[in-house]
């Protein structure tokens, strides 16, 4: 248990009649906590000796919380106030401060991209925020109300992964079809996606290339990408290769890192333009440099075996690794038999062992699965498992 819950545990309940309902965020020697009335208490952690302890949070409330009543709060963001002396190895070596809030983060008065932005936090678990989806479900339906339309579209998505609510894709649908109505991209991007996929609607291949393209007349990267993947293969509209090429252009020109591994696709094959591999291999090490997975993995083929005059084996094991260390399943099992028969790299039967675990385990790759399999059954790497072996 985190070592503050554990005090905060111990010291309930909270003025006489408040329990813990869970830590919301937390920082080094702070935290705000939830309590079951929904009230938002401050736990403030002071370290110093006993006989210095009363001293200390007189400084902190006067000096750094400005509250130049204290121990009066009438004026002060706080309501109430309690400390707990912490104990260790027999002796006191500070204090929890605890701060009873007169309002908590939930209140209607907080504006709606406030509680927007405090609603990804919990989505997410950042910025010192503790990951909680039903938190960011209720912060988003409140701007939701507020009508906004980031949060509206924030909403479809938690009903569409079943993120804090049942998963319902004809709701995730409604609520995505109200944001695209105000203009929002995102959502128009979503909307076109589940028309494009046939997800929670039938398979509309038209309306997904009206709403990307509606969406794209700003410049979303998201949008022109999958605008130039439905010209590429003539979905909803006829095939117009250079189009395609075209709108891959644009999203590259923003340094995005798919518009980028597109654009270096159409070099490479010639995809609405003629084959420049110099090109190819241009774009395809940016848009890598980027963070794009799938242009590391093509850059370890293109170095490994795939055109003899750009082979260089050292090129094609450093693209490999940033494919496997990104989560590229296939990356993993090519990396792995380069490692188990020592091919452009030293010979490593354990490293073999670990990447095509890795493979099946977090990845759940179906070739995985086979050299897993044979790794227990011949002991590669590992100790030899027969039944381990009949994955």
């Amino acid at each position: 248990m985190n070592e503050l819950l554990e005090r905060l545990k111990f010291y309930e309940p909270f003025f006489n009649q408040y329990y813990i309902d869970h830590i919301v965020k937390q920082y080094e020697d702070m935290a705000w906590v939830y309590l079951d009335n929904g009230m938002l208490m401050k736990v403030k952690t002071l370290y110093c000796p006993e006989e210095d302890i009363e001293t200390t949070i007189n400084a902190l409330m006067v000096d750094q919380y400005k509250i130049t009543s204290y121990p009066n709060l009438e004026d002060s963001p706080y309501s109430d106030q309690i400390h707990y002396y912490i104990e260790k190895n027999n002796q006191f070596i500070g204090v929890d401060l605890c701060l009873l809030s007169r309002g908590n983060c939930l209140e209607d008065d907080i504006k709606d991209e406030e509680l927007f932005k405090i609603g990804s936090y919990y989505l997410h678990g950042n910025n010192h925020y503790v990951q909680d989806e039903y938190m960011a479900f209720e912060l988003f339906e409140k701007a939701a109300r507020k009508h906004n339309y980031k949060a509206i579209n924030s909403l479809g998505v938690l009903y569409e992964r079943g993120l804090g609510v049942p998963q319902d894709l004809v709701k995730a649908m409604e609520l995505y079809q109200i944001a695209s109505d105000a203009n929002y991209e995102e959502a128009m991007c979503n909307l076109a996606y589940h028309y494009a996929h046939g997800n929670g609607e039938e398979l509309n291949y038209k309306k997904a290339h009206y709403y990307y393209e509606k969406a794209s007349k700003n410049n979303n990267c998201r949008a022109l990408n999958n605008l130039g993947v439905l010209y590429e293969y003539g979905r909803g509209c006829p095939i117009d290769q250079k189009r395609a090429f075209t709108l891959y252009q644009q999203a590259a020109s923003f340094s995005d890192d798919i518009g980028l591994y597109n654009l270096a696709r159409c070099y490479e094959v010639g995809i609405g333009c003629e084959v420049d591999m110099d090109k190819a291999i241009e774009y395809y090490i940016s848009a890598s440099d980027h963070g794009n997975t799938l242009a590391a993995f093509n850059l370890g083929k293109i170095y490994h075996y795939k055109y003899v005059q750009y082979e260089d084996l050292d090129k094609a094991i450093y693209y490999y690794e940033i494919a496997a260390k990104r989560g590229h399943p296939r990356a993993m099992t090519v990396l792995a038999m380069c490692y188990e028969i020592g091919e452009m790299i030293h010979k490593d039967l354990k490293k073999a062992f670990v990447l095509y675990y890795d493979s099946v385990v977090i990845k759940d790759f179906k070739e995985g699965y086979y050299y897993l399999s044979r790794c227990y059954f011949y002991g590669i790497g590992c100790d030899k498992d027969i039944e381990r072996a009949k994955y």
